[in-house]
């Protein structure tokens, strides 16, 4: 297997212009026709741009590329990226990923998620990586650690009782998309829970469907 390099841009170091060519570079990442962000819609990682501060592209290295940083030719292909807002006003500060889309079945989701955890352990004051899952990616998620609960609100630092059970029931199923999730017996149950524990990303919400179009609160303590 070829190198995997990743390469992170902070907003607040980017001059306008070039924060602008990160945006577009992104966009074209999640263009459907690449394949990076399954059942995420286009227009939807555009807009998380606005309430970002980091982006990590994950590349690899093949066919000559262009690099608008160099303005040359490069060896590079993207593979990955994710969309980071750094949280510092929450009471427990937080990295939360706005977004993380990479090629599937080579495991390069797991290698940019470890990257995301090492790059949280370099800022002093974060203390979690924080997101919001798909119902069909949930299981993904907690097999890389993450469970749920919310530092934000002092919660505690793992599973509600009534969730590490339910969790452990169904986290050897795959799910590709929402409507295989809400077919499934267990796994409709299990997010019905979430629903019901309120660890969902719009705590306003109240049906089933609708969770699973916010997304389900996860999180993960950084030891350093």
């Amino acid at each position: 297997m070829s190198d995997v390099d990743f390469q992170v841009f902070y907003k607040e170091k980017e001059t306008e212009q070039s924060w602008k060519q990160l945006v577009r570079i992104v966009s074209g990442l999640a263009s459907p026709k690449r394949k990076l962000c399954v059942s995420i819609a286009h227009a939807f990682v555009r807009e998380q741009m606005d309430d970002i501060d980091v982006v990590i592209f994950m590349v690899q290295r093949g066919e000559n590329r262009y690099s608008f940083r160099t303005q040359t030719e490069c060896a590079l292909r993207y593979i990955g990226f994710a969309l980071i807002a750094i949280r510092l006003e929450e009471k427990h500060p937080e990295m939360y990923i706005q977004l993380m889309c990479a090629e599937k079945g080579h495991g390069y989701g797991r290698r940019l998620m470890n990257f995301i955890q090492q790059l949280a352990t370099t800022h002093d004051n974060i203390e979690f990586v924080t997101l919001s899952s798909l119902a069909h990616t949930i299981n993904f998620y907690r097999k890389l650690g993450f469970t749920h609960f919310e530092p934000k609100n002092g919660l505690m630092e793992e599973d509600h009782k009534l969730i590490t059970p339910a969790a452990e029931k169904v986290s050897e199923y795959i799910f590709h998309n929402t409507i295989a999730v809400l077919e499934h017996p267990e796994m409709s149950q299990f997010i019905a829970l979430l629903l019901e524990e309120k660890l969902t990303a719009d705590k306003e919400t109240k049906e089933l469907w609708d969770s699973t179009q916010e997304g389900y609160v996860m999180a993960m303590k950084i030891t350093k």
